[in-house]
């Protein structure tokens, strides 16, 4: 893999996939033997409902594969994806619903920067990232992020604008501080 998709981040995503998918699966599996053994026309809607469980799980785990852009001045990238909530008091809020994808990239190389995640705790999270837009983490499900800048930066999003992790810039350092 690359610098920004590093392969052991990759399988521990995997990991975590199988091991939710290994319950709609069996549920697939034992309605079909329980079907051809049996024939109990209901056991077809097991099967499906087991399908339909499978393909959600496939939707809540996905990973982009994203290549942060290329800029001379400092920014700041979207930690996650989903969209801004709101922009204030040189804060920005990011809500990801349920299926935006599960990656967590690092947003700055800086430590100025404070990341409150509410509602939910990355399953797996590099703390001290040096390379913009690589993938440091994984949070599944709905959560909100909430990034604290200093006063250097200025904010380039809107209230309702859809992020993407790694690729929106949401923030530069302002012409006068460089």
């Amino acid at each position: 893999m690359n610098e920004f998709n590093p392969e052991s981040y990759l399988l521990k995503i995997q990991k975590q996939k199988y091991k939710i998918a290994i319950f709609p699966i069996l549920i697939v599996i034992i309605s079909f033997f329980l079907h051809s053994s049996f024939q109990f026309t209901f056991l077809k809607y097991f099967s499906l409902a087991g399908l339909l469980g499978y393909v959600f799980v496939i939707m809540l785990h996905k990973v982009n594969k994203t290549v942060p852009p290329v800029c001379e001045q400092k920014h700041l990238l979207s930690p996650i994806s989903g969209k801004i909530a709101s922009t204030n008091n040189n804060k920005i809020e990011i809500i990801k619903s349920i299926f935006d994808p599960i990656d967590i990239r690092c947003s700055t190389s800086s430590d100025k920067i404070d990341i409150i995640w509410k509602n939910k705790k990355p399953l797996f999270f590099e703390e001290h990232c040096q390379i913009n837009g690589k993938l440091i983490g994984m949070l599944i499900g709905k959560v909100n992020c909430v990034l604290k800048l200093p006063d250097e930066y200025k904010i380039e999003v809107e209230d309702g604008q859809k992020v993407f992790a790694g690729e929106t810039i949401l923030a530069r350092i302002s012409d006068n501080q460089t």
